[in-house]
């Protein structure tokens, strides 16, 4: 069963850096280790932003944490519109203390299936903690509608493309996401309605709207978000 949590807008960064925290401290806590995995977009990164700044009261124990990333567009991980180099800008570079690793994947490889292969072979059996976003098209991930990664079985990280620039992505798997420990799912404003809506409803197959696969998942919302307004 999905849990919903609905933060203020004003508020909602900084509720959503201080719930992540706190889940990555009861998980270091029980077992002196915790991976995760980070969402890239627009909301993630002002919440990467808070958690940053407030890293002063260490209130994470970095040096505990493996970080890694659920998808990646295919680009240089300086270019401006790499999943990493948001991460690195907005969280990495501002901590004192750092992440025990950061395994990013290789997207400026000019052959992706060797890049996903070689990112499946450093992922964790489950991640401990998954963060993920929902689009306006309902994709979770880099995993699009109607894309063939979506009944995927076996393989963990494939490339896909994006019906958006930069076409060109590599992402993590069903699989992966079924498996994870704990998922966080962070949407806000109110463009998301009704595709958070379709997606925590499951009246749509995972063809039309991807983010149905997010079964077990806490949704992380803001009130711009209406639930239930879909008729």
């Amino acid at each position: 069963m999905s849990k919903t949590i609905i933060f203020s807008v004003d508020s909602y960064a900084t509720e959503t850096a201080h719930y992540i925290a706190d889940m990555i401290n009861k998980i270091c806590k029980s077992k002196d280790s915790c991976s995760v995995a980070l969402a890239g977009g627009q909301t993630p990164k002002r919440v990467y932003q808070v958690i940053a700044e407030e890293s002063a009261k260490n209130y994470i124990p970095w040096d505990k944490v493996d970080i890694f990333f659920g998808d990646e567009r295919c680009v240089p991980p300086n270019h401006q519109d790499s999943n990493y180099r948001m991460a690195e800008l907005k969280l990495f570079s501002k901590l004192k203390t750092k992440p025990r690793n950061i395994f990013r994947i290789a997207g400026e490889k000019n052959n992706f299936s060797v890049a996903a292969k070689e990112y499946e072979k450093v992922l964790p059996e489950q991640f401990d903690l998954l963060l993920l976003g929902i689009g306006n098209d309902g994709h979770t991930a880099s995993l699009f509608p109607n894309a063939d990664t979506l009944h995927e079985t076996k393989m963990r990280v494939m490339p896909t493309k994006s019906p958006l620039p930069p076409f060109s992505r590599i992402t993590i798997t069903p699989p992966v996401i079924k498996s994870a420990k704990n998922i966080l799912v962070l949407a806000t404003g109110n463009k998301k309605t009704e595709v958070v809506n379709n997606a925590m409803k499951k009246q749509l197959s995972i063809d039309e709207c991807p983010a149905t696969i997010l079964l077990n998942a806490t949704w992380l919302l803001d009130e711009d978000i209406k639930l239930n307004q879909i008729k």
